[in-house]
């Protein structure tokens, strides 16, 4: 473990580095990249590796796709769903893509397989342009971490309200997000640490803000200890059905029960997608998985809690200022026999010093330079 000086703004910070993931290392954090306009080669060839989330996707779309007008969100550098559903037998498909080298990417893929003829590409963001006549088919991989995060909402929203006809289907059709109380594996709370990949990342995100803040992280290297980890039976934090409107702003009130004794740090977050009909839904909790379970930190040191104890959550989602991606404001009380505590977390999408360092695990994730240079020789 190091820690890597990172300068943001006017002022420099540390953050806890871990080496390169390797199978045997300890657990780790890592930002959620995929809610920021940070998307490079690696993070592209991550996702399109997730073979059982290909597999849902092509059985989803092979299973509705033929003879359909199809609009697709973000078709990415390699334009896979594009290229599933025209090869499925679309009549037509709109893919839509922001980044323009990944389009010229996809463009000559396409152009290859013969297929321009179908697919018709459009560069900029889905908000922003037009299609020429309403479909009856979108596609889209714009599921966050936490199921909401990448602004799929409004984005899905505005699709279905401007793009698609009263009796379009949806690929995927449905995302939940589920939440549970959560004792940090050994060593994660006294030491968290980033990965060194997922390093850089941070340092990305914190860029667009111009400032530090208390980043959502994904949980790693931990899969088989996540279940005895667990302090509750599990709750759906947020469901989205893609067959209609959702609520772009939401609050939701839970309880849990503990069941058994342990540290209670936060809540773990995880999602099921259900890509289609007939379609085995996919979770983030499989190791194989692209998506990774989120942990939320509340409690620094962790709480001891025996079985019996109340758990009560507030969720609350607004729609942050750029109109499309979700803040998350988390309030959480905890009551025992002779005891209560509280804890409030802000989880915005971009933020500021208000929301840097909220608690002891954030503050030890992104030390002060001067407290530790003594200790740790910093790399240049």
């Amino acid at each position: 473990m190091t820690v890597r000086p990172i300068e943001v703004g006017h002022e420099t910070i540390g953050l806890r580095t871990g080496h390169r993931y390797r199978e045997k290392s300890r657990p780790f954090f890592w930002p959620l990249a995929g809610d920021y306009p940070i998307y490079d080669r690696y993070l592209y060839t991550v996702m399109t590796a997730d073979d059982e989330r290909a597999i849902a996707y092509h059985a989803a779309i092979e299973n509705i796709a033929a003879g359909k007008t199809v609009v697709e969100i973000g078709t990415g550098d390699q334009a896979h769903w594009a290229r599933a559903c025209a090869k499925a037998g679309a009549k037509k498909v709109y893919a839509i893509e922001e980044n323009l080298e990944a389009l010229k990417k996809a463009s000559a893929l396409i152009e290859e397989e013969g297929l321009t003829n179908k697919i018709s590409l459009l560069h900029g963001t889905s908000t922003r342009l037009e299609l020429p006549e309403r479909v009856n088919l979108s596609v889209s991989e714009i599921i966050g971490e936490i199921g909401s995060s990448e602004g799929v909402i409004a984005i899905l929203n505005d699709v279905r309200q401007r793009f698609l006809k009263p009796e379009a289907k949806c690929v995927p059709q449905k995302c939940d997000t589920y939440c549970v109380p959560f004792e940090l594996p050994d060593g994660m709370e006294n030491e968290p640490i980033v990965e060194k990949l997922g390093a850089s990342y941070v340092r990305k995100i914190f860029d667009l803000a111009d400032s530090p803040f208390d980043l959502r992280l994904t949980l790693d290297n931990c899969f088989e200890e996540i279940p005895r980890q667990m302090l509750a039976p599990p709750k759906i934090v947020e469901s989205m059905d893609f067959t209609k409107i959702c609520e772009e702003s939401e609050i939701q009130t839970m309880s849990f029960d503990v069941e058994k004794e342990g540290r209670f740090n936060g809540l773990l977050l995880w999602i099921e997608l259900y890509a289609g009909e007939r379609v085995t839904p996919l979770s983030s909790l499989t190791r194989g998985s692209n998506w990774r379970p989120v942990f939320c930190p509340l409690f620094d040191p962790g709480l001891p809690l025996i079985a019996g104890s109340r758990i009560e959550v507030r969720w609350s989602r607004l729609t942050s200022s750029d109109g499309m991606h979700p803040d998350y404001h988390i309030e959480c009380t905890v009551k025992s026999l002779q005891n209560s505590w509280e804890s409030k977390l802000r989880w915005p999408h971009l933020g500021g010093p208000e929301s840097f360092r909220q608690n002891g695990l954030y503050s030890r994730l992104f030390p002060r330079v001067d407290a530790v240079c003594d200790e740790i020789s910093l790399p240049r």
